[in-house]
């Protein structure tokens, strides 16, 4: 038994939507804190950016966001590591570094974060870090956002999902097929 009406449908959709997000962006903002990650900042924007409507879209997009944040990482500081001993600017190296994240995204949107991470990691570094922590501080702050956002979504999900009817749910089994009596 339900606890609301179908036609109201969108509108939990949407309330609940706001819930899932607005408590991601915030417990990954706290975590953040609490841990004294650099930039609180990619804690929180990855905890949004995993943020989708459905279930499955925001688990699909956790395990890019992971995925692409890590070759992203690797990928600039590979780079920078190899040019900076021959004196080759960042921009020079950002440009190779997102030129090969392009080639590795191309076709495969949920790995795209691979491109954004090389920025992440060759410009937002200071003299008090080498690039190797550079690299480990954004790829901290970027995939406890993504974890958090991800658990999130996933146990308010379930949570909720116990108040409304079953084929509300994109994940509800199939209704079995009518077998007519003949």
């Amino acid at each position: 038994m339900s606890l609301f009406s179908p036609r109201d449908r969108q509108l939990h959709e949407l309330i609940w939507f706001v819930v899932r997000c607005a408590a991601s962006a915030a417990l990954a903002c706290l975590l953040s804190d609490l841990m004294r990650l650099d930039h609180t900042v990619w804690a929180s924007m990855s905890a949004l950016i995993v943020s989708q409507e459905k279930i499955k879209a925001t688990h699909t997009h956790v395990a890019g966001r992971i995925t692409g944040t890590v070759i992203g990482a690797l990928v600039a500081l590979i780079i920078h590591r190899l040019f900076a001993l021959a004196g080759v600017p960042v921009s020079i190296q950002l440009a190779v570094a997102v030129g090969i994240c392009a080639v590795i995204a191309k076709g495969r949107p949920v790995l795209r974060v691979c491109l954004w991470t090389c920025p992440l990691v060759l410009l937002t570094g200071s003299e008090h870090l080498t690039s190797e922590m550079t690299a480990l501080s954004r790829i901290a702050e970027v995939l406890l956002g993504a974890v958090v956002g991800g658990l999130c979504h996933s146990l308010i999900y379930r949570c909720v999902r116990r108040l409304y009817p079953a084929e509300w749910f994109d994940d509800a089994p199939a209704p079995a097929p009518v077998v007519a009596d003949d």
